[in-house]
């Protein structure tokens, strides 16, 4: 069923207007990026693809959580990684441990 039309010109729309709430944003990045290129094998791209679809992200955001989790690796001693993200990490891990329900 199609909307009836609205005639823009000779209609009241200030009601509607003053109800109307914002769409929430995502916040803004805290910092400066700079992107790159990157040229990966098919298999791991797949991979990439596949493990990023099943936790819900886009591949480049999980890409970049693997690369700062790898560059943390290697600094383990200057390492410094806010509760907020700890506490996500092992709330995904737990959900994956969790056998499914018989």
């Amino acid at each position: 069923m199609r909307e009836p039309e609205v005639n823009l010109d000779r209609t009241d729309l200030s009601d509607a207007i003053g109800r109307a709430e914002p769409d929430v944003l995502p916040p803004v990045s805290s910092g400066r990026k700079v992107g790159m290129s990157l040229r990966l094998d098919p298999d791991v791209m797949g991979q990439l693809l596949n493990e990023s679809a099943q936790r819900g992200i886009g591949h480049t955001v999980l890409a970049q959580e693997l690369i700062e989790a790898g560059l943390a690796a290697m600094h383990a001693e200057q390492a410094m990684v806010p509760l907020a993200d700890v506490q996500r990490v092992l709330a995904q891990l737990a959900r994956r441990a969790t056998p499914p329900a018989a």
